[in-house]
Order: C-alpha cells, then sequence, then structure tokens
C-alpha cells in the first residue's frame, strides 16, 4: 500500500513554484546575479518581532494584500505610522522570535535604526504612540521598556520560505551554523534572528548586519566565521573580512549610485 502511494505521489504535477525552484535552491545552485547595488535605500528601518510564530507559518507578503492576517496587518500599520512621522523611505521588515528568547511579556519587541533603539513589550493599542515618541524626539529616555542598543549588534537571516524557497532552504541553515558559532565563541552581544523578505531572494542567503545596516547576498556556511568576525568587531565596511567583499549588496543610507561607487572601491584590484 505504501509502495503503491508513494509511486502515485511521484506522478503528481509540480507546481510552477516547485518546477521553478525545486532543484535551485540551496548553496550549490549557480550564483549569476550582480550584487552591486542590490539594497532600496531607507532612512529608517524598523523590524518587528513576530512572536511565537515561525517563519513557516507567515504569509507570503507582509503587506495590504494579506487582508485577514494580524501580522500582515499590524506591519503595515507601523510603516504607516513611520510615515505619518516624517520618516524619509520607511522599511519594515518581520523578524523571527521564538517562546526560548522571550521574557514574561505579552507584547512584541520593536527595534528602529538607526535611532539603535528597542521597544520591549509594545502591545497593538501602544505601538504608535511608542514608534511615534522614538522617531519624533530628538533623545528617548531610557526606562524598563525602551532600551538604547549601545553594543547589541544584530545578524538578520531572510528566512522567508513561504515568499522564495531559496530563502526557506538556505536562510535556516544559515541561522543555524551563525548561532552555533557564536555559541562556540561565547559572544553575548551578537544575536541573530530570521526575518522576512527583504528583496533579492536570487540573493539567498541574504545577511543584513546591524547597526552597520550593511547588506550581504550570496551568503553560505563557509562565510560564517567571517560574518561573525565582522558583526563582533562592531568594525566600519571598509574593514570588512576579504571574503564578504564581494557579496556585498549594498547600505541601506547610501543611494544606488554611492553603493555602486563603494562596491568597486571594495573589490578594486
Amino acid at each position: 500500500m505504501l509502495a503503491r502511494c508513494s509511486s502515485r505521489l511521484k506522478l503528481l504535477p509540480k507546481t510552477p513554484f516547485q518546477r521553478r525552484y525545486s532543484d535551485a535552491v540551496d548553496f550549490s545552485r549557480p550564483k549569476t546575479k550582480d550584487l552591486r547595488a542590490t539594497v532600496t535605500p531607507a532612512g529608517v528601518h524598523i523590524f518587528v518581532s513576530m512572536r511565537n510564530r515561525f517563519n513557516n507559518a507567515w504569509p507570503y507578503d507582509f503587506g495590504p494584500k494579506e487582508v485577514g492576517d494580524k501580522d500582515a496587518e499590524l506591519v503595515v500599520s507601523v510603516k504607516k505610522t513611520a510615515e505619518a512621522c516624517g520618516a524619509e523611505r520607511p522599511m519594515v521588515t518581520a523578524y523571527e522570535e521564538t517562546s526560548r528568547w522571550w521574557p514574561e511579556y505579552e507584547g512584541r519587541d520593536i527595534i528602529i535604526y538607526p535611532h539603535n533603539i528597542m521597544l520591549k513589550n509594545v502591545t497593538d493599542s501602544d505601538m504608535q504612540q511608542r514608534i511615534t515618541q522614538v522617531l519624533q524626539d530628538k533623545e528617548t529616555k531610557e526606562d524598563d521598556l525602551t532600551k538604547t542598543l549601545k553594543g547589541e549588534k544584530y545578524i538578520f537571516v531572510c528566512t522567508h520560505g513561504n515568499r522564495d524557497a531559496r530563502c526557506g532552504h538556505c536562510g535556516p541553515a544559515l541561522v543555524y551554523n551563525l548561532q552555533e558559532e557564536i555559541n562556540k565563541r561565547g559572544i553575548e552581544d551578537v544575536y541573530v534572528r530570521g526575518c522576512s523578505h527583504v528583496g533579492g531572494h536570487a540573493y539567498a542567503g541574504n545577511v543584513l548586519m546591524y547597526p552597520q545596516m550593511d547588506w550581504f547576498g550570496y551568503v553560505s556556511p563557509e562565510h560564517v566565521k567571517s560574518v561573525i568576525d565582522h558583526s563582533s568587531s562592531g568594525k566600519a565596511k571598509e574593514e570588512m573580512p576579504e571574503d564578504l567583499k564581494s557579496l556585498w549588496r549594498g547600505n541601506i543610507h547610501l543611494n544606488k549610485d554611492e553603493q555602486k561607487e563603494f562596491y568597486a572601491t571594495l573589490n578594486q584590484k
């Protein structure tokens, strides 16, 4: 019976998505896309945690088309709040949190760059007010629920498998390997989180390094040590390890021409 079911399943036609990506999702696939200036500039980048909702349960898009998905509607609301505050080209990205990292409270965390502010235990009812306070105040006062990220670094990796199979395959593997390297070294100020689609899924694994705000593409397990070296050092992008220079996609605070110019400087021979 099992044999008959198995053979029958093999005869089922593949969906267009499967036909396109099923044989070309891992790290060994051809990497032919040009990485230069593939980052959309943004004045503010806000990361919104998805508490206890793993990336394989995320919607295809955290945008207005996902009507009825509360997390998608929340992300849209955060972007509208940032725009209302006058933030220039705000970008909003969901990131994965799980119960093993979460403190005992009901809200969610929100990280705002380049302000380097983490808002803790943000509820749906006070989200707009708390984000507005950060974006409009020149100085943000710290308290139990508002933290300035002084030495903490975050590495975000696109793991949005429901958006693209390449990110769904490469992203979780990179998160695991990066976290393993951090644990091995005993590093306490670098955090790795899976995140939603950031554009350029063809470049998976996509790695975003903050607070530097540098993005990298085609990152594979062989680059893990260099990623941790660069993130933990806090050094400027000019001092990144050699094997990361050709993987640099850009920086959200540089326009496309500036990204191209800096890429050329990084990779001049």
